[in-house]
């Protein structure tokens, strides 16, 4: 059972740490320790490349040249996910019983679209995208990504969001590239996130978020939880009004911990960040984690163990916080 009357701590998902199982186990084995709520799958391969290397393997699609890129190399077709495509979601569920719950955290269609190239095409970026084919997008990838859902979540996840990241990149204060209309996305997510047997559902979308997406992701009947930066996008504090996020059934998941800079914040601003967000959302505040992945942190140090420890101390500072918070606002 979900206890939606409190404040939980969560991830979003990657750590700078090479690809292992074991690096997995550790990471489960340190967000245990750490006293996280509800961890995200830890995700030490790229987000993209977790779901569309196994087409590459399939055959539907061939790595692009530089390597960032995939393009498209026959037909698609509908397929089945096999679960073994999946390892890291796999081990998580082993690890259930020391937290409150997991978190399934899935690249969305939207943002595996803006990486695939046509096969005819030699340029690469979003604009020359299979982002631009609604077809492929709406009907293909978002039949793939719909099924991944419905066969991970049911390993025993609690949570299950959609990243979409790309979302803040598309849709801009009034209009969306490539002509996608509100309902087209807001149906896109709901069909994806209708496959999840996880009690509580949402998406996380990175950058800043205009008001025309607030209005989709507000307009979206599965998505219960929307999962953003704050901590290096304060101004996402405007998105959403309470009121807007009780009349909707909305919960917000907030970012209280920079997930690019890799300077550990105190307790206190920690703290202070988790005020701010309850003093705005209330009870409507559900988890604080950090803004993003911290994938980004790799590479910084030149040191992946290094790195890896700033994330972990970063977690600490979010547990430690939460608790001074409980005892100054919740406890009375």
């Amino acid at each position: 059972m979900i206890d939606l009357s409190r404040i939980c701590s969560s991830t979003v998902g990657s750590f700078p740490l090479t690809y292992s199982e074991r690096n997995v186990l550790r990471v489960l084995e340190d967000l245990e320790e750490v006293g996280i709520d509800y961890p995200a799958t830890p995700q030490l391969r790229g987000f993209i490349e977790i779901f569309l290397d196994p087409l590459v393997d399939e055959g539907f699609l061939a790595r692009g040249s530089s390597g960032e890129y995939y393009v498209v190399k026959q037909e698609f077709e509908s397929l089945e996910p096999p679960i073994d495509w999946f390892r890291e979601y796999v081990i998580a569920p082993r690890f259930k019983e020391g937290f409150e719950g997991l978190r399934l955290s899935i690249t969305g269609p939207l943002t595996l679209a803006s990486r695939i190239a046509p096969g005819s095409g030699s340029e690469h970026g979003i604009l020359n995208s299979m982002l631009s084919n609604k077809k492929f997008t709406l009907e293909f990838m978002g039949s793939y990504v719909s099924r991944v859902v419905e066969k991970i979540s049911s390993l025993g996840y609690s949570v299950t969001v959609v990243d979409e990241p790309v979302l803040s990149i598309i849709v801009g204060r009034r209009r969306i590239l490539f002509n996608y209309s509100v309902e087209e996305l807001t149906m896109l997510i709901d069909m994806v996130l209708g496959k999840s047997t996880s009690r509580i559902r949402g998406i996380h979308v990175c950058g800043r978020i205009p008001p025309l997406l607030t209005k989709i992701l507000l307009s979206t009947s599965e998505a219960s939880l929307l999962d953003h930066e704050y901590c290096d996008t304060p101004e996402n504090y405007e998105a959403y009004s309470l009121e807007e996020l009780e009349s909707y059934n909305k919960y917000v998941s907030v970012g209280v911990v920079s997930s690019r800079r890799p300077e550990v914040e105190s307790v206190k601003e920690v703290y202070d960040n988790i005020v701010r967000a309850w003093e705005k959302y209330g009870s409507r505040l559900f988890f604080v984690k950090p803004d993003c992945g911290f994938m980004a942190l790799r590479g910084f140090y030149g040191d992946e163990e290094r790195e890896y420890m700033v994330s972990i101390r970063k977690l600490k500072v979010i547990v430690e916080a939460l608790k001074l918070f409980e005892q100054d606002f919740l406890e009375r």
